[in-house]
């Protein structure tokens, strides 16, 4: 079965920030991977915050030069509200991880910018009130869609981790037009 490349892109509002996850998948057509990239997109978008923007899902094939792709505008925001106990969301360098595993090498971690609110965390520790939420609304969706690694190596077990990452945000990416203060 071929695999197929899915950006999920999105924009945080308050800074206009742009940022992608890319997901690997299995599928007989670019339109059954693109199916499962809209499914990955309403996963994520069910844990951010108000806050994020989901601008568009693009499935392509990977390594291709012919430039075959699908690309869906979306211009949706995540469904988490910041309801009570309201708290300000924490700066966007702040991450949280999933760990996307399989039998062989290293795991696949995917960066969630726009999660993590003040109210979700205790010192550098993420509660497990929204490790929970994260596996009931997020892992419980994208394990039921064929996710590979780049090499094609089947992805079988996920974790969130309870720690609050740290990822520094990129300068002068190709989608970020304006410079990071």
């Amino acid at each position: 079965m071929p695999i197929f490349k899915v950006d999920i892109l999105k924009r945080w509002v308050p800074l206009q920030y742009e940022y992608t996850n890319v997901y690997y998948v299995n599928a007989d057509t670019i339109t059954d991977a693109h199916n499962h990239g809209v499914t990955i997109m309403e996963a994520e978008r069910s844990i951010h915050l108000v806050e994020v923007i989901f601008d568009k899902v693009r499935t392509s094939v990977p390594g291709e030069e012919d430039d075959q792709f699908i690309s869906q505008e979306f211009g949706i925001v995540g469904t988490r509200p910041n309801e009570f106990p309201y708290s300000e969301p924490l700066p966007i360098f702040n991450v949280l991880l999933v760990k996307l595993g399989s039998a062989t090498g290293r795991n696949a971690v995917k960066y969630f910018r726009g999660i993590l609110r003040e109210a979700d965390i205790a010192g550098h520790v993420i509660l497990p009130s929204l490790i929970t939420f994260v596996q009931d609304q997020y892992v419980a969706t994208v394990s039921g869609v064929p996710l590979v690694k780049p090499n094609g190596t089947t992805i079988s077990n996920y974790s969130v981790s309870n720690r609050v990452g740290n990822r520094q945000l990129r300068r002068g990416s190709k989608r970020n037009r304006v410079q990071l203060p």
